[in-house]
């Protein structure tokens, strides 16, 4: 329950910790562990997943890195697409104020500083048309 109590967690993310923790060689007793918490609402990977998306778009994450990262933790596939559908310019707009953070102005585009903003915008998830239509904008959110 305190696991709980600190932030969300995936099913497969609290099996691990309690698998971890308490070493429980039966995966029955720890699998009706968590059946109980899901019945008692206490668990959910819906919850998890959206947390998770908010959390990630506030730092600056896109989709490919959320995505990613979800899939890590074992969260269904269509739960997923559910939880992390936003169009190209919702994901363009994300990334237009991760750019705003690092940067005060585009830079030429083809430069050195380009590249390098566009290499920062692939790490944290993002494809190649999100980063032109993010810096086709100039930085200016909206």
């Amino acid at each position: 329950m305190d696991y709980l109590a600190r932030r969300e967690h995936s099913r497969y993310e609290l099996q691990c910790k309690l698998r971890e923790k308490f070493e429980i060689p039966d995966d029955a007793m720890i699998s009706a562990v968590l059946d109980k918490l899901e019945t008692d609402n206490l668990l959910s990977d819906t919850r998890f997943a959206e947390s998770y998306v908010r959390s990630r778009i506030s730092r600056g994450y896109g989709p490919l890195y959320i995505r990613h990262q979800l899939r890590q933790r074992h969260v269904d596939t269509a739960l997923i697409d559910q939880v992390a559908e936003f169009d190209e310019q919702e994901w363009a707009d994300v990334l237009v104020d991760a750019l705003a953070r690092k940067v005060s102005a585009v830079p030429e585009r083809g430069s050195k500083q380009w590249f390098k903003l566009q290499r920062f915008s692939q790490s944290r998830g993002f494809t190649l048309s999100q980063f032109v239509e993010a810096t086709g904008r100039g930085l200016q959110s909206g």
